[in-house]
């Protein structure tokens, strides 16, 4: 998100600063902070579809080995943590298959681009019909302004929660794309 809320602007100083590997989501965040040019009415308008198209990329698409989640971390198409989508179900499988996969910068083990995007349309998928939100006490625009625990008490007060909604529109339009195949 932050890397095409300063392409939008013309920062390309700000977009590259973005894509350093490395940088806490925090970071990134401020970065975006920073965009010069920066006018809210045009942000406003273009915010949403970035966002969506984002989530679209991360997916349905596979991603490299470099570009794989790590927990905490941040994809730059979507500017979203991953941990955020949970899932109750559990995948048990062998190392799969066809190659592809290797090491990451960690050390671990880094599955195949394809089972990656497999498994985080899976985790979208497997949130059923739920509602689903960003529970930051910090954000009432990209998420609902209380913390899970505090949620459900106070929904008649919450935020916009921009992403949960962009996230539903997606898997929304996953599950119609899958049932157009068929």
């Amino acid at each position: 998100m932050m890397y095409q809320k300063a392409l939008l602007f013309g920062d390309s100083r700000v977009a590259a600063q973005v894509l350093a590997p490395g940088l806490h989501p925090r970071k990134i965040k401020a970065l975006g902070r920073k965009v010069a040019g920066f006018d809210e009415a045009t942000w406003v308008q273009h915010r949403e579809g970035i966002v969506r198209r984002g989530n679209v990329l991360k997916f349905t698409r596979a991603v490299s080995c470099e570009e794989a989640p790590r927990k905490g971390t941040t994809t730059a198409a979507a500017g979203t943590p991953h941990h955020h989508l949970r899932s109750n179900k559990t995948k048990s499988g062998g190392g799969g298959g066809g190659g592809g996969g290797g090491k990451s910068d960690h050390g671990a083990v880094v599955p195949p681009p394809a089972l990656i995007q497999d498994s985080l349309r899976e985790m979208l998928m497997a949130t059923g019909d739920r509602e689903i939100v960003e529970a930051s006490p910090y954000d009432a625009i990209w998420g609902i302004g209380f913390t899970e625990r505090d949620a459900e008490a106070m929904r008649e007060h919450w935020g916009e929660n921009l992403l949960g909604k962009a996230l539903m529109e997606v898997r929304r339009e996953l599950r119609e794309s899958q049932s157009d195949k068929n």
